[in-house]
C-alpha cells in the first residue's frame, strides 16, 4: 500500500512540474520575442528620430510570439502543423532518400529474381537436354531434378 502511494504521489509530482515547465514554454515564447522587436524598435526609434519602430516591431513580436505559442500547443495536442513551402522541402528530402533506397532496393531484387530464374532456367534446359540424350552428367540427372524442384519450391515460397 505503502508503495502504491509514494508512486502516485512522484506521478502527481510529475505532473505538476511538468505543468509548470509548459506554462514557463508557453510564456517565455510569448514574452522573448515581444522584448528583443522592441528593444529593436526603441534603438531604431531612437537612432532615427522616430516613434512608430518601436510600435510596429512590437505587434511583429507578438505575432511572432503567438505563433511560436500555436506551434507548441498543436504539437503537444498531436495534431501535425501546416506545411510551408521550406518544410515541405527538408521533410521530403528524407523520403526521397527513402524512396531512393527502397527503388534501389527492388532493382537489386528484380535483378536478383532475373539472375535466379535464368539459372533455374538453364539449369531446367540443361535436365531436359540429358533426358534427352539418355545419359548423365557429372551430378547426375536425379541431383539436377532435385536442384530444380528446390529453387522452384523456393521461388513459390517468396525464398530468394
Amino acid at each position: 500500500m505503502i508503495g502504491g502511494a509514494m508512486k502516485r504521489q512522484k506521478d502527481d509530482e510529475r505532473i505538476v512540474y511538468q505543468s509548470l515547465a509548459m506554462i514557463m514554454q508557453f510564456g517565455l515564447n510569448m514574452i522573448v520575442p515581444i522584448c528583443l522587436m522592441s528593444a529593436l524598435g526603441i534603438w531604431l526609434d531612437r537612432k532615427f528620430d522616430t516613434s512608430f519602430f518601436t510600435i510596429a516591431l512590437f505587434a511583429v513580436g507578438a505575432v511572432a510570439g503567438g505563433q511560436n505559442i500555436y506551434r507548441i500547443a498543436k504539437g503537444m495536442c498531436g495534431a501535425e502543423e501546416p506545411r510551408t513551402a521550406e518544410k515541405t522541402y527538408s521533410a521530403e528530402k528524407p523520403r526521397t532518400a527513402e524512396k531512393t533506397h527502397s527503388a534501389e532496393k527492388t532493382r537489386t531484387a528484380e535483378k536478383t529474381y532475373s539472375a535466379e530464374k535464368t539459372r533455374i532456367a538453364e539449369e531446367t534446359r540443361s535436365a531436359d537436354e540429358i533426358r534427352r540424350e539418355g545419359g548423365r552428367d557429372s551430378e547426375g540427372e536425379s541431383a539436377v531434378k532435385a536442384k530444380t524442384a528446390s529453387a522452384v519450391r523456393n521461388e513459390d515460397n517468396g525464398d530468394e
